[in-house]
């Protein structure tokens, strides 16, 4: 059943599931938009019953989960987008680096990358909005571990709420 769902979602959204990973955007989703440009991914989600909304973060953020492939934080303070996240589904990389890819792989194209021990999170330090999570968080030495999430942030509207 999710796999038809989340067919639905990508004929919606066309090619996004494929689109490349930018800095800032991914497909036609961008950090730092407003709320309203979304309207019609939300009426979608809402209609098809793949669209999970709920607060987050001490109620600062709206957080709309997308047949839990594409997560995108809401700042509801400046009523933009904050944070874009794919998972599970998504095929399109970053740089060559995608869902499935391993930490292997990453150290080898960005020797220079940087763990973050707080949040748990591997970040290329020229593409600091850039943040790669691995299936198993705590094995930074373990080649073979697959990256689970690629996320997107705006740290001034994450860290800054107000």
């Amino acid at each position: 059943m999710a796999g038809i769902r989340t067919q639905s979602l990508r004929d919606m959204l066309g090619n996004f599931f494929y689109q490349e990973i930018n800095p800032s955007y991914i497909g036609n989703i961008c950090l730092e938009q407003p709320l309203e440009s979304l309207q019609d991914v939300w009426k979608y989600g809402y209609k098809n019953d793949i669209l999970d909304i709920e607060l987050s973060n001490n109620n600062f953020f709206l957080r709309l989960s997308f047949d839990e492939s594409l997560i995108i934080n809401i700042n509801l303070f400046k009523n933009k987008i904050a944070q874009i996240s794919v998972l599970n589904n998504y095929l399109g990389k970053f740089k060559g680096i995608g869902i499935g890819s391993t930490l292997g792989e990453l150290l080898k194209k960005y020797p220079n990358i940087i763990y973050d021990n707080d949040e748990n999170f591997f970040i290329i330090p020229e593409y600091k909005s850039v943040c790669f999570f691995f299936e198993n968080p705590y094995e930074k030495e373990q080649l073979d571990n697959k990256v689970e999430e690629i996320t997107l942030n705006s740290y001034e509207l994450i860290k800054y709420p107000f």
